[in-house]
């Protein structure tokens, strides 16, 4: 095995530790969630009932004006007993208060009913009170331990990020590893090339190793500064020389890229109101479903990204057939203003917690065209990746 595979190898075992690392820190920050939704539920039911105790006063109230009118209507009716003038009348008059006087019956058992309800409803408040000092005194004994334990974790997580920059920085640039007898970068460079789409292919690369091998392969390069924070940022920086419409960012360990994918993807660019746009492809594995290293977006019926997450979405609530979902490849194209604006722009809130840097424009209102493809991206994170890609180099031969 070379340098660059032995590398990745120890690197995944100290990725894998860090891994389980934030796992537990984030089941320490869980149960303190959990708790707080377990407050706030028994909050919601509390006021429920309030408001449910509050309209059946208001309906009782209601009931008891009523009967307060029909009693005055009974004692009217009394008084026309006295002063009926023949048995016809007498009789009429009586039927009228009878009939009332039932009517008023049912009305006081109607307001028995809604006070026995209101004191009922009030008793349920009460113990629901109860229960949320209860949960509340709860919370507050989880919240103390996992602040101790969150400690405990943060410390040993920075350990090993520690480590894994240690061990990154013994590894020889990725780019250069060696599959069937070529550097990676020359494959991406070659299929990318390969498919006539484009008027220049250039690698943007802030290592010098790689731009002395492109150029000694034939390709061209150009070296940008270190500090970049992503990919982009890179693809910027070389953009911002070059007099082109149309930028394309295909990552330098997509050996596998093909000319239909990268075709389509152009071919988006035709509607004008299109001003960056990325592949996906179909997803039905349910375990990469579960996977946050892959990607999913959901999109709506233009095709236009409404959001990426590392998270299974949508959510199949019912466990419906029809769920159909689409895995992200991180090929993306972008008129040359719209990337530079993105780059420009700050990081957005959803983009720090998905750690996923194409949210940032969906934050700031620029649209992601989704185009989808077969190609299923198969990038070199990992040991297995690349002999994995290795064997299928191989057998395309």
């Amino acid at each position: 095995m070379g340098p660059v595979l032995n590398g990745l190898i120890k690197l995944q075992s100290v990725e894998n530790r860090l891994r389980a690392a934030k796992a537990k820190l984030a089941r320490c920050r869980r149960s303190v969630i959990i708790q707080e939704n377990q407050v706030r539920s028994l909050q919601s039911a509390l006021e429920a009932k309030k408001e449910e105790a509050q309209l059946t006063k208001v309906q009782c109230d209601r009931l008891e004006l009523e009967l307060k009118s029909r009693d005055a209507e009974v004692n009217k009716l009394r008084a026309s007993l006295n002063t009926a003038k023949t048995n016809k009348e007498y009789a009429a008059v009586l039927t009228m208060l009878n009939t009332t006087k039932a009517d008023n019956s049912k009305i006081e058992a109607q307001i028995l009913e809604l006070m026995k309800a209101v004191e009922a409803d009030e008793e349920e408040s009460a113990a629901i009170r109860k229960q949320i000092e209860e949960q509340i005194q709860v919370l507050e004994d989880i919240r103390k331990k996992a602040d101790s334990s969150a400690g405990e974790h943060e410390a040993e997580i920075a350990k090993i990020q520690a480590e894994w920059n240690e061990v990154a920085k013994g590894i020889p640039a990725k780019a250069l590893a060696g599959l069937n007898g070529k550097p990676l970068i020359q494959w991406v460079w070659e299929a990318v090339q390969g498919t006539g789409l484009f008027d220049q292919v250039l690698v943007a690369t802030d290592a010098p190793q790689i731009l002395q091998k492109v150029r000694e392969f034939g390709g061209s390069a150009t070296l940008t500064r270190a500090e970049h924070a992503s990919g982009s940022d890179r693809v910027a920086e070389a953009a911002a020389e070059l007099d082109a419409e149309l930028i394309f960012n295909v990552q330098g360990d997509e050996p596998l890229i093909d000319a239909p994918s990268l075709s389509s993807l152009l071919e988006a660019f035709s509607c004008p109101e299109v001003r960056m746009a990325s592949l996906m492809t179909p997803l039905d594995d349910p375990r990469e479903l579960a996977d946050p290293n892959a990607v999913k977006v959901v999109v709506d019926q233009d095709f236009n990204a409404l959001y990426f997450s590392r998270s299974p979405i949508p959510f199949n609530r019912d466990g419906s057939a029809s769920a159909r979902y689409w895995r992200h490849i991180g090929v993306y194209a972008y008129r040359r203003e719209a990337l530079l604006r993105f780059v420009a722009l700050p990081p957005g809130r959803l983009e720090q917690l998905e750690k996923l840097e194409q949210l940032r424009a969906l934050e700031h209102g620029i649209p992601i065209r989704m185009v989808p493809t077969s190609y299923q991206g198969i990038g070199i994170d990992t040991p297995q990746d690349l002999e994995r890609v290795k064997a299928l180099l191989k057998a395309s031969r």
